[in-house]
């Protein structure tokens, strides 16, 4: 694990330069035990910037026990990092940046990068210009700020030219330098420092439905250079949500208003004074009024706008039907039945401990599981609120994290739910307030069920992978169809990663439309009926797959499903993990439209892995083992829902239910991960390695023989500078304690083609044979080391080299480096010619030959012919 800290209460120097180390060292995230300032927090939340910061209690900290990683930014004393400088202590590696060169560091550190320079941020911004780092224009924006900052807008003492050149490289990645006017904090002038006095004396605040808003008015004789930054001020100030403020100035009254809170919409105030702006921000010009006036029309626009906002308590259902921890699916059933209800809480004690579906109910009802224990596919990962909690804040939770039900409790327990049907009962009343918060909402997630992605299309992909998916979406339009490109190709474009492995799904006849665009393209088309799908195959070697949007169902556990054609966010939901169920529409106008149906991108900024209902392992058991490749490919957790769910299902022995040839597949697509040791962990973990092979111990000596292979994989490598088979060299050491015919039949148990099944019974045959020869054989001359390695694969001998340990390891790189390719220079013509009959005689004298020439015996073609001569008597 790798984490970011700076000092508390960071400012935007302090934050920044932490987002800049996360985003240059690829670290978990950015850790903090204290709130930023307010205009750093300020600008995160009006820009909609996603940073990826964990606030850290007394709790959390106890429980982290290690950190590989601790960079520490714009701090180089202990005592500045409150509570998290107990991270100190448990980390492996600590790397300073700061720009305090004048303060003594206290820190202990790997490595110090501590400068006389204007901000942090600059070391850093000079650091990602050196390596070419490309940024996103918020990204750029959100540091010059930093820079800005601690350099007083480039007027304190201490900035440098290096400040300066690292803002030149910012402004070159399009940072926004305007947002300095409205986020760095800066010295007032006398005139605005009067002018802040008198709003001060003069504040008043006004509740409205339990909502304050606050309101002040001042006279000045002349012009106040930018009065909003007075607002924005006075806001810090005094810890202000909204704020309006009438100014007499010249003749005239000028109206400004400021709002975070999303129950204070300033346009529709402003606008009654027939001022303009938005929700957040807005001013209006109002001649011929006096301010008294105007100030008690304010104050009446206020009470008529702002109305209050309805607590969660107001709103839930109570008298709540919910079943027992301990229940059954048939209790469960019963009780969905009887009162017609589509969701139920889970509870121990009167406190919700899960939620299940009628869905899964009936789904696992299906599979014959009606007398298992609701705990083993209940849902634990959710919300809960108490009854205070304003509505559209229970209406987020819903909406954006996809909880259908929300327990609302007390200290002394359950007291309601909050179901679909009572948003909707409210959604009239507040339409206005929940369109705003909403939108508001979303796009501070970033997170939108539907948005564009074409630029990010245009950014990531090349033109002709863009050029293909624009001619399928023109070729569905024509057919009057819609197309959606879908998977794990849209996961990765969102994740900036290159995927040419392209799933088109149709709205309509997939089968058919490949077939008509194989032909317009010159294409060869291969279609499976059953499953509606096709594969257009170019001349090049590019392949497409094509499937209708179809849904699924499982008649027994494991076993293949059946196709009903349908839309596709069903087809979306058959699949395997939420960050794998996203689509991207093609055909006409809506070209890079993203649908996300089922939070695949928050699990991705949240890098989790999770299914997308309860039973999934029991309709695919083999889901279990590519959510292990996923999280260990991505560096991404397995969530802890669906942790429960494979745990459960190796419990009910799910996982001896799935065909050979998949388990095959699957630990094969495992093995050649570079993560692949984690992998095997998990897998022990979830007790999975059983169901290939008792024999496997995933011990301290079998990751030992793991880590002597990738030591001699890459040796092998850089001397020789070609690829192998990397999953069949691991493959040969996780499965050697496998003796004789109980590797065999495992082979058989896969299903494998007669070549590949061959190609792993000859691996493991000779390395077998080779250890049994090293054993019971001291002297290994190099004849002996060829005759006993002879018949070993590449991969085969590098596993083999790993399993016998480091004392056998050269004797394998001078196999492969100077044995392997030993030849004589006399043919077996040569041999007739000196006399040796033909017959066996022949391929013995050129076996004799061969060691001689192994260990130094003869060097030339005439020592090879003296030495026939002598041994032979010819």
């Amino acid at each position: 694990m790798k984490i970011v800290i700076t000092h508390i209460n960071p400012d935007f120097d302090a934050v920044a330069s932490a987002y800049a180390a996360y985003k240059l060292y690829n670290c978990d995230h950015i850790a903090m035990c204290t709130n930023m300032e307010n205009n750093v927090y300020n600008f995160i939340k009006d820009s909609k910037f996603n940073i990826n910061i964990k606030q850290y209690n007394d709790k959390l900290l106890s429980e982290l026990k290690s950190i590989d990683m601790l960079i520490i930014t714009d701090c180089n004393q202990r005592q500045r990092l409150g509570r998290l400088a107990a991270l100190i202590d448990i980390a492996k590696e600590i790397i300073i940046y700061d720009h305090h060169a004048g303060i003594s560091c206290d820190i202990s550190a790997d490595k110090k990068n501590i400068l006389e320079i204007g901000a942090a941020t600059s070391i850093f911004c000079l650091k990602m210009q050196e390596e070419s780092i490309a940024l996103s224009s918020l990204e750029a924006t959100f540091l010059a700020l930093g820079i800005y900052e601690d350099t007083g807008l480039f007027t304190f003492s201490k900035t440098s030219s290096n400040d300066a050149l690292a803002l030149s490289y910012l402004i070159s990645q399009k940072a926004d330098t305007t947002a300095a006017n409205d986020y760095v904090q800066r010295e007032l002038s006398n005139i605005q420092v009067m002018l802040l006095n008198e709003l001060l004396l003069n504040l008043s605040i006004i509740t409205v439905g339990g909502v304050d808003i606050a309101y002040s008015c001042a006279t000045v004789d002349e012009y106040v250079d930018e009065a909003a930054f007075i607002v924005h001020k006075l806001m810090i100030i005094e810890g202000l949500s909204s704020l309006f403020i009438l100014l007499s100035t010249g003749g005239r009254l000028v109206l400004i208003g400021r709002s975070n809170d999303i129950r204070v919409n300033v346009l529709s105030i402003v606008s009654q004074f027939g001022g303009g702006g938005h929700s957040v921000a807005g001013s209006a010009i109002i001649k011929d009024k006096m301010i008294a006036e105007t100030l008690e029309m304010l104050k009446y626009v206020i009470r008529e706008t702002v109305k209050p906002v309805k607590s969660v308590q107001e709103i839930m259902t109570t008298h709540v039907k919910s079943v027992q921890s301990h229940s059954i699916l048939k209790d469960a059933m019963d009780l969905t039945m009887k009162y017609n209800l589509n969701y139920l809480p889970v509870v121990e004690n009167n406190k919700t401990i899960g939620i299940i579906s009628r869905k899964d109910i009936l789904h696992g009802v299906k599979h014959g599981l009606e007398y298992d224990s609701i705990n083993n596919i209940m849902q634990t990962e959710f919300e809960i609120v108490c009854p205070d909690t304003l509505f559209y804040e229970a209406e987020a939770i819903m909406v954006y994290q996809n909880q259908k039900l929300l327990p609302v409790e007390t200290n002394k327990g359950l007291v309601g739910v909050i179901t679909r049907t009572d948003l909707l009962r409210l959604m009239h009343e507040n339409m206005i307030l929940q369109s705003k918060y909403a939108e508001n909402k979303r796009k501070n997630l970033g997170i939108l069920k539907n948005r564009n992605v074409l630029s990010k299309m245009q950014e990531n992909l090349n033109k002709k992978i863009l050029s293909l998916l624009k001619n399928i979406g023109a070729a569905a339009e024509e057919m009057h169809y819609k197309a959606y490109v879908v998977g794990g190709f849209v996961r990765d474009l969102l994740m900036e990663k290159d995927n040419y492995d392209i799933d088109i799904v149709i709205e309509g006849d997939g089968a058919k439309f490949a077939v008509n665009y194989a032909k317009k393209h010159n294409a060869k088309v291969f279609v499976h009926k059953k499953f509606k799908t096709a594969v257009v195959s170019f001349d090049d070697g590019f392949k497409i797959d094509f499937a209708t949007a179809r849904t699924e169902y499982y008649v027994t556990p494991a076993a293949a499903p059946e196709v009903v054609e349908s839309s596709v966010k069903s087809d979306l939901f058959r699949r395997d993990f939420t960050i794998n169920a996203m689509a991207v529409r093609l055909d006409g106008a809506q070209f890079g439209l993203l649908l996300d149906f089922f939070m695949g991108q928050k699990d991705i900024l949240d890098k989790k892995i999770r299914v997308l209902h309860s039973l999934s392992f029991v309709d695919d058991p083999s889901r279990a083992y590519r959510a292990i490749r996923f999280a260990v490919r991505f560096g991404f957790e397995i969530g802890s829902h669906t942790d429960r769910l494979i745990k459960h299902a190796e419990s009910l022995d799910l996982f001896s239910r799935i065909i050979g040839q998949r388990q095959f597949l699957e630990l094969k697509y495992i093995l050649a991960e570079d993560g692949y040791l984690f992998a095997l962990q998990l897998m022990n973990k979830y007790n999975m390695l059983r169901f290939y092979s008792t024999k496997i111990k995933y011990d301290d000596e079998l990751i030992n023989k793991f880590k002597r292979s990738e030591h001699l994989l890459n040796w092998y490598k850089i001397q020789f500078e070609e690829d192998i088979e990397v999953w069949r060299m691991r493959f040969n050491i996780l499965f050697f304690p496998e003796k004789g015919e109980n590797f065999i039949s495992l082979i058989d148990k896969f299903e494998l083609s007669s070549k590949e099944a061959s190609i792993l019974k000859d691996d493991h045959k000779y390395m077998e044979y080779a250890v049994s020869l090293f054993k019971r054989y001291k002297d290994h001359k190099p004849s002996f080391i060829y005759g006993v390695c002879s018949n070993l694969s590449v991969e085969s001998a590098l596993a083999l080299a790993a399993v016998m340990g480091e004392s056998k390891q050269d004797i394998i790189k001078d196999y492969l480096t100077e044995y392997k390719n030993v030849k004589i220079d006399l043919s077996g013509q040569d041999l007739i010619e000196a006399g040796i009959p033909k017959g066996p005689e022949i391929k013995k004298a050129l076996d004799v030959l061969l060691k001689a020439k192994l260990d130094g015996i003869v060097n030339t073609k005439e020592d090879e012919l003296l030495f026939i001569k002598n041994e032979f008597g010819v």
